[in-house]
């Protein structure tokens, strides 16, 4: 293989995995309006919600009852409200100064009820609770059910995705400063200080 098919196949596999993590933030971010609170200001700015827009869109047309077509609309304008609720409590706390990471995806209301840490909910309990309630109602109403079901999975996969990077960041900022120690001491021992 040449290194011009490589670089062809690695461009295209970023992209590829660049394509599914956006859908699978828009879907997750479905789901995430209704659980979460206390969002940063960039997390559901223009491509999570234009891709969770655009979903349940093209969701909306697998539906085959009137009920279903009522639950998806209904869907969506409450996934609009909800942002819209979101971007009025990010203003109000601009105001206080209580400001998060601007790519925060929100503080779980479940760590509210359970007393757990938010990685433990995130990770387990959050995902689980939307894809069962989604799993619940998709024997009633399929394709609402199977948005909810998809959107706890997409956000038990975009958390794990989440703490794969930080691990990635915490190794690289050891790496450093093992490589940052290793100068300073070189550094010394051409000054002749111990």
């Amino acid at each position: 293989m040449s290194k011009v098919q490589e670089a062809s196949d690695i461009r295209w596999r970023d992209t590829f995995e660049t394509g599914f993590m956006v859908i699978r933030q828009g879907m997750a971010s479905v789901a995430q309006v209704f659980t979460h609170r206390r969002m940063g200001a960039k997390y559901l700015n223009g491509m999570r919600f234009f891709t969770a827009m655009l979903l349940l869109v093209f969701i909306t047309q697998g539906c085959t009852s009137n009920a279903e077509f009522m639950v998806m609309y209904w869907l969506g304008y409450a996934v609009i409200a909800a942002w819209v609720m979101q971007h009025i409590d990010i203003v109000r706390r601009r105001r206080k100064f209580d400001l998060e990471h601007s790519q925060y995806n929100g503080w779980p209301r479940l760590c509210d009820s359970t007393g757990w840490s938010e990685d433990t909910v995130k990770l387990w309990l959050e995902p689980f609770c939307v894809a069962a309630f989604g799993v619940a109602v998709a024997w009633l109403l399929p394709m609402p059910g199977v948005t909810f079901a998809l959107a706890g999975a997409c956000m038990g996969m975009n958390r794990m995705d989440q703490l794969r990077h930080e691990r990635i960041a915490a190794e690289e900022m050891f790496d450093a400063e093992l490589y940052g120690a290793e100068l300073a001491g070189g550094f010394r021992r051409l000054k002749g200080v111990r």
